[in-house]
């Protein structure tokens, strides 16, 4: 499902793509970085934040918008059990893609 979608990608675009379920990225004239944001959300107990953990490093590469505004809305929208598992999530996302690794694979 992701191969199809490579021709799509226009010059100068951001690909975030997970290490464990995306093993190859296009080549290109953009910025590519290979996380492994599956893995974190298991390691941090869910499969199912690994979006949040996307969205973290999607804020970081890209600095679309304040982490603590992002932080506002999984305060206000998160279920109170997921709440805390969404932060740490967020945060780890953030991490991930502050690491010299995810500076060097673009």
């Amino acid at each position: 499902a992701i191969k199809p979608s490579w021709p799509r990608i226009k010059p100068k675009a951001l690909v975030i793509a997970d290490s464990r379920c995306c093993p190859e990225l296009p080549a290109g004239d953009y910025p590519r970085h290979h996380l492994p944001l599956s893995r974190t959300a298991i390691e941090l107990g869910s499969e199912r934040v690994t979006n949040i953990v996307a969205l973290g490093a999607l804020l970081e590469l890209s600095g679309i918008c304040k982490r603590a505004s992002i932080e506002q809305v999984l305060r206000r929208d998160s279920p109170k059990s997921f709440l805390d598992l969404n932060l740490d999530a967020l945060a780890a996302g953030y991490a991930l893609a502050a690491t010299p690794a995810a500076a060097a694979a673009s």
